[in-house]
């Protein structure tokens, strides 16, 4: 089953998941289309009916979908937060008073947009403009804001909104890296070029105690990066690997604001590790006959990382190699299988030792992942052991 419609609710329990269903806001009385949803059970109340719990991937407001053609789009426009700051070049601006007519002029540059083609797929462009806002009080102010515009554009006519989606969150991973803080879309809104509609889309997502202030302590600012160009391309270029689809998700969490200590943060960390060298190390497919142990895996990316990073800085990181790295996969083992006589000193880590092991896991993987893409691993290195006070 592809699609339903709000009037046969008792059909709707027999499906897991439905591409789209569409209907109508009942206050607006607007078009609701709502695709990749999961049905959960129905209840039944003697006063209300039959009622269920519909939860969609994303709902797309007034687009009202008869066929699977219907989600085929040109264009995606993304708003995502925290981008205005990041970008933040706002730093040629002249004034100038008129005290006869009264009036003040402000003169800007714009900043360059970026425009370039991600592959055979998608190109982007992010456009920079400034729009302005007086405020009334005890003293006049007069503000020059930047405004940001992310645009996902298909090359090759319309597209599945999936695919808009697949990219839009693959930048979002990137960008909440790079401010070492959450990212969250704002808001969006999809293309179709031969109607010229706009259509709203709202994704499902926990945002709402997030205040959209400035960030703070950014791991990389993007005035400290001369190829952003070079960096984006290469970035999605991961998302053809499933592996890396898996690391970049891990990398993007930021898995220390809500759960600091955690077993499954450790092991998560750790997997990552083991997954990336398979990903950006393949072996030919006689030597994947030979297991490679993840104690070999450890060690070949620290030795890459000792050859990016100053050999002192590595030691002080990194205390006792062979330590580390048996802690590291013994307590992997033992978290994963738990198997008898498998509990030791090494694999009861202490708190402190989880944050720890778990932190330092974190700062290999995203030094050596953002490397690859173009972002200089002794810098990311040292923001990162700053952050965490190594």
């Amino acid at each position: 089953m592809k699609q339903a419609s709000f009037d046969v609710p008792f059909y709707l329990q027999k499906v897991n998941k439905i591409k789209y269903i569409v209907g109508l806001d009942y206050k607006s009385s607007k078009n609701l289309t709502l695709v990749d949803s999961f049905v959960g059970a129905s209840k039944w109340s003697f006063n209300g009916g039959n009622f269920i719990t519909i939860t969609p991937a994303l709902l797309i407001e007034g687009l009202y979908c008869d066929n699977d053609t219907s989600l085929l789009f040109d264009s995606q426009s993304v708003n995502y937060s925290g981008l205005n700051q990041w970008l933040r070049k706002l730093n040629e601006v002249n004034t100038s008073i008129d005290n006869e007519s009264d009036t003040l002029t402000l003169t800007y540059k714009r900043s360059e947009s970026i425009n370039f083609q991600i592959d055979e797929n998608l190109d982007l462009s992010i456009l920079f403009d400034y729009s302005t806002k007086q405020v009334n009080s005890d003293k006049t102010g007069f503000f020059l804001t930047e405004n940001v515009r992310t645009i996902f554009k298909s090359s090759k006519g319309p597209i599945d909104i999936e695919l808009f989606s697949q990219y839009g969150e693959h930048l979002r991973r990137l960008l909440q890296i790079l401010y070492y803080q959450p990212c969250f879309v704002l808001g969006s809104t999809i293309d179709k070029a031969d109607t010229n509609e706009k259509f709203p889309i709202y994704y499902s997502q926990d945002n709402d105690l997030i205040e959209y202030t400035m960030h703070k302590g950014y791991l990389c600012h993007y005035r400290d990066i001369n190829n952003f160009t070079h960096i984006l391309i290469k970035w999605f270029e991961l998302r053809k690997s499933d592996d890396y689809t898996y690391i970049t998700w891990v990398a993007s969490k930021h898995l220390f604001i809500n759960t600091p200590f955690s077993e499954e943060v450790f092991l998560e960390n750790v997997r990552s590790l083991e997954v990336y060298h398979k990903a950006r190390y393949p072996k030919s497919s006689r030597q994947q006959e030979n297991n490679t142990y993840l104690k070999d895996r450890i060690r070949y990316l620290l030795d890459v990382l000792k050859g990016f990073v100053a050999l002192q800085e590595y030691n002080n990181f990194i205390i006792n190699e062979g330590d580390f790295i048996s802690v590291l996969v013994e307590n992997r083992h033992y978290l994963t299988h738990y198997g008898e006589n498998t509990t030791t000193s090494k694999n009861l880590l202490t708190v402190p030792q989880l944050y720890s092991y778990s932190s330092k896991a974190r700062i290999i993987l995203l030094t050596l992942l953002l490397n690859d893409i173009g972002i200089e691993a002794n810098k990311t290195f040292g923001n990162l052991k700053e952050r965490h006070n190594y």
